[in-house]
């Protein structure tokens, strides 16, 4: 798996060199919302660039097809739950101002940071592990795992045991946002369910960039994420199932 192996490397060096070495050359605090925001932005646009040069190099495919708006909706319904009743509960608990500039902020770094680690976990990685060994059931675990594993780099500006909750959480969620683009064959859904989440999670944090989850937390959400993960399974056979062929046989989008 070279191809698995180099584009994995890239992305912990690019994170532990410019995400944290530059950030303690000139030492930038992570300690305000905006500071935060803003050092996500310009972190991962670059990363994004290295990646795509990568994947015009390594010929990976991407399926990006057509998914009914309403089945959409279905696959989507945890990101609606955060957005809609999580989020707006957990603003008011906190009783806490958010400016609007800050809002906006938030939703643009979530969708920068969505695509980027979609693009580079689902995509990418996912992708040519499928492609190398032809099985959905090790692209998925090795994927979510390695997914799990790169949020390691944020020993820097946290405990280990934050940082431990935080990878165990991310492998979950690794297989569940795999689940959605085998499902639908199309990268979108799980951008934007990735996206749904980190602006949840920027806006009940103040954008803080250390994990405030706790193990009991951590826990419900591995354990809703993974019942849906197998539901979807469950009912989704027959596109997973087709998902081999297609992507097997697809040209380059």
């Amino acid at each position: 798996m070279k191809k698995t192996g180099l584009i994995f490397i890239i992305t912990i060096a690019y994170l532990l060199i410019f995400g944290e070495i530059v950030t303690g050359l000139f030492h930038i605090s992570m300690k305000s919302g905006n500071v935060t925001l803003l050092w996500l932005l310009v972190q991962d646009l670059p990363l994004f660039l290295i990646m795509f040069v990568i994947y015009r190099w390594s010929k990976i495919k991407i399926l990006w097809e057509h998914y009914p708006v309403l089945k959409s909706v279905g696959l989507l319904w945890y990101a609606l739950y955060t957005l809609v009743l999580s989020l707006p509960l957990n603003l008011l608990m906190r009783h806490e101002k958010i400016s609007v500039w800050f809002t906006i902020g938030a939703a643009l770094v979530a969708v920068v940071v969505g695509c980027v680690e979609e693009f580079i976990f689902r995509g990418l990685i996912l992708g040519a592990i499928i492609e190398k060994t032809h099985s959905l059931f090790i692209g998925i675990a090795v994927s979510a795992v390695l997914f799990g594993i790169s949020h390691s780099v944020n020993l820097a500006h946290q405990t280990v045991t934050a940082t431990g909750i935080q990878m165990v959480y991310a492998t979950a969620l690794g297989v569940f946002l795999a689940v959605l683009y085998l499902k639908s064959h199309l990268l979108l859904i799980p951008i934007i369910m990735h996206g749904a989440i980190d602006f949840t999670s920027l806006l009940v944090s103040q954008g803080s960039a250390n994990s405030t989850t706790t193990v009991q937390q951590a826990m419900v959400l591995v354990v809703i994420i993974g019942i849906t993960s197998g539901l979807f399974i469950v009912t989704g056979k027959k596109q997973i199932g087709s998902f081999k062929e297609k992507f097997l046989n697809k040209s380059v989008e």
